[in-house]
């Protein structure tokens, strides 16, 4: 198999266009592999932009780059990156027409981070007198900063006290 790489990038008679592209895919594909291999846990930037790509969904049509880019006041690249790593990730995907939405991994996540926060923020919002919207964004980089098993007990905790 690499044999045929090797041929295929240094064949005279394949555009340079097509071998990089070609280059392209193979890392991306690689990165992918070894995202799925090593599973870490979120960062605060990624779940702000899962939250973003949520709020936008339209009812199932899905969100479109350049709106998640207007919602959080960044680049088009910057969206498209990132995506490029949630996808990676199970948490993302696109469709026909381009547009990004939640995988059902992705929902699952986000259900669990965000009543998570929701309780964060609340207690944040109360016991040091912020606005609930600086409160929200607090709660988000705190949940992002706990360990799996410390959010996974605090997730279990508050569904229970729900439930009660």
């Amino acid at each position: 198999q690499c044999s045929e790489w090797r041929t295929y990038f240094f064949d005279k008679e394949v555009r340079l266009s097509e071998r990089l592209r070609a280059l392209k895919t193979l890392i991306f594909m690689n990165e992918c592999s070894l995202t799925l291999t090593k599973r870490r846990r979120m960062t605060s930037a990624e779940l702000r932009y899962i939250i973003a790509v949520d709020e936008l969904y339209g009812g199932g049509r899905g969100a479109r780059l350049t709106d998640v880019a207007l919602k959080m006041g960044v680049t088009k690249v910057s969206v498209y990156k990132m995506f490029e790593r949630l996808e990676c990730r199970g948490l993302m995907e696109r469709n026909a027409l381009n547009r990004i939405f939640l995988t059902d991994s992705g929902r699952a996540e986000l259900a669990v981070n965000m009543f998570c926060i929701d309780y964060i923020g609340k207690a944040i919002e109360k016991f040091c007198r912020m606005k609930y919207t600086e409160a929200f964004k607090e709660a988000v980089n705190t949940v992002c900063a706990l360990s799996e098993p410390c959010r996974a007990a605090l997730f279990g905790y508050l569904k229970e006290k729900r439930d009660e």
